[in-house]
C-alpha cells in the first residue's frame, strides 16, 4: 500500500470512500440478480410440481377406468363410431367397415376419410375414441393432410378397430 502512503490524507479517504461505494453498488445488485434468480427458480419449481399434479390426477383418472367390455356385435362398433362422427359435425367422404377372424375371436374396423376437418373437432373425436368406458375400441391408423383448399382445415384418414377376442 506504498501509493496510499503518497496521497495526502484527503485523496485517501475520497478514494476509500469510492471503493466502499462501488462494493456497496455491486453488493445491491448482485443481491438483485441473485433474488431474480431465485424467484425464476422459485416459478420453475411451482409449475413443474402443477405438472406433476396434473400427471398423477392424469394417471388417477386412466387407471380408475374400470374395464371396458369387449365388442359383441359389429352394429353396435359401427353405430358407436357413427354416432362420434356426428357429435363432432365430421362430414365423411367414405367410410369402409369389415370384420375379420373367426367366430371366438373377431375384430371390427373401420377405415374414416374426412375432408375439410377442423383440428379441435378431430381431436374431440380422438379423444372420446380414446377413452370410450363401454367398450374397447381405439385409433390404429391416424393420417392428417393439409387441405390444399384451405390453410386451417385438414384431410384425414382414420382407423378405429376393435381388439381381437371377444
Amino acid at each position: 500500500m506504498k501509493f496510499l502512503e503518497k496521497l495526502e490524507s484527503r485523496e485517501r479517504l475520497f478514494l476509500l470512500g469510492g471503493l466502499l461505494f462501488l462494493i456497496v453498488i455491486l453488493i445491491v445488485f448482485g443481491g438483485k440478480g441473485l433474488r431474480r434468480l431465485q424467484t425464476g427458480i422459485g416459478t420453475k419449481v411451482t409449475s413443474q410440481y402443477e405438472s406433476l399434479q396434473t400427471l398423477q390426477r392424469l394417471k388417477n383418472q386412466i387407471l380408475g377406468m374400470g374395464p371396458s367390455q369387449k365388442v359383441s356385435d359389429k352394429s353396435i362398433f359401427f353405430t358407436k363410431v357413427n354416432g362420434f362422427l356426428e357429435k363432432h359435425n365430421l362430414k365423411t367422404v367414405s367410410i369402409n367397415e369389415n370384420e375379420k377372424g373367426n367366430k371366438n375371436e373377431k375384430r371390427y374396423r373401420v377405415v374414416v376419410r374426412l375432408q375439410s376437418v377442423l383440428m379441435p373437432n378431430l381431436l374431440n373425436f380422438l379423444h372420446d375414441i380414446e377413452f370410450e368406458r363401454s367398450m374397447k375400441i381405439s385409433v390404429e391408423l391416424l393420417r392428417i393432410r393439409r387441405s390444399i383448399s384451405k390453410k386451417q382445415v385438414y384431410d384425414v384418414n382414420v382407423t378405429v378397430s376393435t381388439p381381437g377376442g371377444i
